[in-house]
């Protein structure tokens, strides 16, 4: 194996296979075409495809052994390994991967644009790509990891840039490792994912307290200028408009977890927001301890099993001590503003928290204890060592399973996660009645000895 900084190091006069049908695969083919026309480009290979691309033959790895060729090229960063794999088991060594910057070298040189002046030094430019990360919840990861990251390495400010997928749709003229990205033609940027960015995304970058800029660029071009302009002070390590990665995963959160010293808390919400929160909660809970229930109701299919069980958490609410606490329900972004669930009619639903990040993160602030199911917004209290929450994650729940999602993160027991304070619990089990119970009773139990 070999890595492949630039086309120039390819040797002159060669054949070769790219393994990888994919944007990258058709970029590279691109590229080799215009700027070595000494080489000759044979096949793509694919598992997954067998259609004609760029009007070449796509093969399946097994029909290598018929093909006559000098070098493969793994086109795909993401699958590298598992094709180095492939390839090796085959007893193919005459293979090259990209360099994860490779794509930086064929950028166009982009002129300054007018207005973009931002100051280096004291601010860490944190860039999540759209083209390679999902809109919602997960940006509360990506934050948590670019905010250790500028707090171990010094920086005064988090400078949070989102960054459009791309549009160019894989541009006739030239190669989009020289134009940008290609488009990958799915539903990422569809109206529902804007929504997200304006109403999730964004918000929840002012729970940072070191936040004090954030762009939403209009075009990958405008990225590249910005990223050209406060580099070296960015985040990811190894990003780049021309090669987006995602910055964030489970297990950078454990590991950063794991060595928090540095770190205190991530997310807090502003003095105006509690404000406003107190004024609610004198008006709606009679001064009692607070107790929040939020609530998942996705209507996405693959992901039914991990709802909340409402029968449950309701009859757990009628179970407390009305004389000490007010459970009040948080119902689930998507499902606020339908019509009323009876099932929730003898209790507190706050309809209006889930439309304003800073005012939710307040009321989580101000609670005694916070509930969930696993969810995006359960993080916002995981993250936060201003607030107590218990998150309960279904073992058996989605398409993969919680214990194999935290064995991946390096967590082979839960016993054994990382958490800001002994206030801040993972469970594994469902939410039925007695283990709402009796987890929420432990808390209460933790909690008081701490006061005493």
């Amino acid at each position: 194996m070999q890595v492949l900084n630039t086309i120039d190091d390819l040797p002159q006069d060669i054949s070769i296979c790219l393994y990888g049908a994919g944007d990258y695969g058709i970029s590279l083919y691109r590229l080799l075409n215009k700027k070595r026309h000494d080489i000759n480009v044979v096949c793509f290979i694919d598992s997954y495809r067998n259609n004609d691309v760029c009007g070449l033959q796509t093969i399946n790895p097994d029909d290598l052994n018929n093909i006559e060729y000098d070098y493969v090229i793994i086109t795909s960063h993401a699958f590298q390994a598992e094709i180095s794999k492939i390839l090796e088991e085959k007893e193919i060594t005459s293979y090259y991967t990209l360099n994860p910057i490779f794509n930086s070298h064929y950028a166009v040189p982009i002129k300054t644009v007018q207005g973009l002046r931002p100051t280096r030094g004291q601010t860490l430019y944190a860039f999540y790509d759209l083209a390679v990360s999902l809109t919602g919840f997960d940006y509360t990861f990506f934050l948590f990891q670019a905010e250790t990251t500028r707090i171990q390495k010094g920086y005064q400010f988090l400078h949070p840039v989102i960054v459009p997928p791309p549009h160019d749709n894989l541009l006739e003229n030239g190669t989009n490792f020289e134009q940008g990205m290609s488009v990958r033609t799915d539903a990422r940027y569809s109206m529902k994912n804007d929504w997200q960015i304006r109403n999730i995304i964004i918000p929840c970058s002012w729970l940072v307290s070191s936040c004090r800029q954030v762009t939403r660029c209009g075009s990958r071009e405008e990225a590249e200028v910005l990223f050209k302009t406060c580099a070296p002070n960015f985040y990811p390590n190894l990003y780049s408009p021309h090669h987006p990665v995602t910055g964030f995963s489970h297990k950078g959160i454990v590991n950063a977890l794991r060595e928090q010293t540095q770190i205190a808390s991530t997310f807090e919400s502003s003095e105006e927001a509690q404000i406003f929160i107190k004024s609610w909660l004198e008006a709606h809970t009679d001064n009692k301890l607070v107790i929040t229930i939020t609530l998942r109701e996705s209507n996405i299919k693959i992901g039914l099993d991990k709802n909340s069980s409402i029968e449950e958490w309701v009859a757990f609410a009628d179970s407390l001590d009305t004389d000490v606490f007010r459970p009040v329900f948080i119902k689930d972004t998507e499902m606020a503003l339908t019509c009323k669930d009876d099932r929730l009619k003898n209790h507190i639903v706050f309809t209006e928290i889930p439309w304003n990040m800073e005012l939710r993160m307040a009321l989580y602030e101000l609670s005694h204890i916070n509930m969930f199911v696993g969810n995006g917004p359960a993080w916002l209290c995981l993250l936060n060592s201003k607030t107590r929450c218990i998150m309960f994650s279904k073992p058996n729940a989605g398409h993969v399973s919680i214990k194999d999602q935290f064995s991946n993160a390096g967590v082979d027991d839960i016993a054994d996660y990382p958490y800001l304070s002994p206030y801040h619990k993972i469970i594994f089990s469902n939410d039925d009645f007695k283990t709402l119970k009796k987890e929420f009773e432990y808390l209460c139990e933790l909690i008081a000895v701490q006061e005493n």
